[in-house]
């Protein structure tokens, strides 16, 4: 019988970048961890629990940034590729937290396949364990420069494991289907009989027409509500929306035009549009 020959995948693998490297964001700071998971990588060739220590080291690295994303990957790859399917699992998880190798090698090779970028090898990485690392997780990918939306669906995802894409979601019969139809009425929805139908209101605080504006810009029964408001647009469009507290805040006459769809954009991404 023939003689099969295995390509080890480990030959494929871009070894990490040097932390001597000026290239290399976060060299300063990352050289200590970089080195310890390189030497944990190397040491699962004798001791496959080695690995167990790695994830200490991943928590406790409050900058982990693009060098040890990259160790990490190594660090996993490697192990895969020295033990298999047979490799243990991460010791310190509970059970119904174990999870074979296979399907995690399956991932990064076909990811591979695929071309992903580093960041979305370790999206697939990570996907193969319940809630492992989560909290470092989000915070690597928008360093990584992942932000906006994809970034509260990997958010999601590494919470809950599931994506949901919003656009299943739209309502067909939804009375606000363009920002600038929505900035022309600009009318709290009380109720609906059609799909554009809206029931004008006034506010019970102030007895003038309850708009978008006046229910987060002016009234000041919404004061609570106008403020989370503003940090949730903040904290969600701060690197695409150049806006500050302060103009959130303003007045609405005093409102500058590039706010507008920055509200609108946050009130229909969180759902609050049909939550009013």
């Amino acid at each position: 019988m023939p003689q099969q020959h295995h390509q080890n995948p480990s030959n494929n693998l871009k070894r990490p970048p040097s932390a001597s490297d000026p290239n290399n964001y976060g060299a300063n700071n990352l050289s200590s961890i970089t080195i310890i998971l390189h030497n944990n990588a190397s040491a699962t060739n004798n001791n496959p629990t080695a690995i167990t220590t790695i994830k200490g080291h991943i928590i406790a690295a409050t900058n982990f940034t693009t060098i040890g994303l990259c160790a990490l990957i190594h660090c996993y790859t490697s192990q895969i590729t020295e033990h298999g399917t047979q490799a243990p699992p991460f010791s310190g998880l509970r059970q119904e937290h174990l999870r074979s190798y296979s399907p995690l090698r399956s991932r990064y090779k076909k990811a591979q396949l695929l071309g992903k970028t580093v960041a979305a090898v370790f999206l697939d990485l990570t996907a193969a364990f319940d809630k492992l690392w989560n909290e470092h997780a989000i915070q690597i990918l928008y360093e990584l420069g992942i932000e906006g939306t994809m970034l509260k669906w990997i958010a999601a995802f590494l919470t809950t494991r599931k994506i949901k894409n919003p656009s299943h979601k739209i309502n067909i019969y939804s009375p606000i289907k363009r920002e600038d139809r929505a900035y022309t009425r600009l009318r709290l929805r009380v109720s609906r009989l059609h799909g554009d139908y809206y029931k004008p209101v006034n506010c019970p605080q102030c007895n003038i027409p309850n708009t978008f504006e006046h229910l987060f810009f002016v009234c000041p029964a919404y004061t609570v509500q106008r403020i989370e408001l503003c940090g949730g647009i903040l904290a969600a469009y701060k690197t695409t929306c150049n806006i500050d507290r302060n103009l959130l805040l303003m007045p609405p006459k005093e409102i500058a035009p590039q706010v507008r769809p920055h509200v609108f954009k946050f009130l229909r991404d969180t759902g609050y549009l049909d939550k009013l």
